[in-house]
């Protein structure tokens, strides 16, 4: 069986308790932890479970897609925490830099000489010879 290449993932969780924080960070395990954000106190705009206010915190980290899902099951049964959600977040394009020649465009306007006038007899004369 051939393993698939590590991935991205950021978690977002809601906690009961900030003493919770360690739990969470042992199940990602904290070698493949690149960042974590947190934590922060919410009122929640609704009750979850009974509790109107949680702890939130976000996790980067890199791991495999199997390892991702079994995480994310397990983290749905246990009771310390309110939500949980898993992503990955998306990929981050860069933009090549702009030269410096399609930045500065130059216009250049040569006046032109005034052409000389047509008399209107000239002009009917050639509208007449044209029909």
């Amino acid at each position: 069986m051939e393993t698939e290449a590590k991935k991205e993932y950021e978690l977002a969780v809601l906690l009961l308790n900030e003493a919770d924080e360690p739990k969470v960070t042992t199940l990602i395990g904290q070698d493949k932890i690149s960042q974590k954000y947190g934590p922060k106190t919410l009122n929640l705009s609704y009750p979850i479970k009974k509790q109107s206010s949680a702890f939130f915190y976000v996790y980067q980290f890199t791991t495999q897609p199997e390892e991702a899902a079994a995480l994310h099951q397990q983290l749905e049964q246990e009771s310390y925490i309110l939500r949980s959600l898993l992503i990955t977040p998306p990929i981050k394009v860069s933009r090549r830099p702009q030269r410096q020649e399609e930045i500065e465009v130059k216009v250049e306007v040569k006046p032109t000489a005034p052409t000389p006038g047509i008399s209107n007899e000239a002009l009917e004369q050639a509208l007449k010879e044209i029909l």
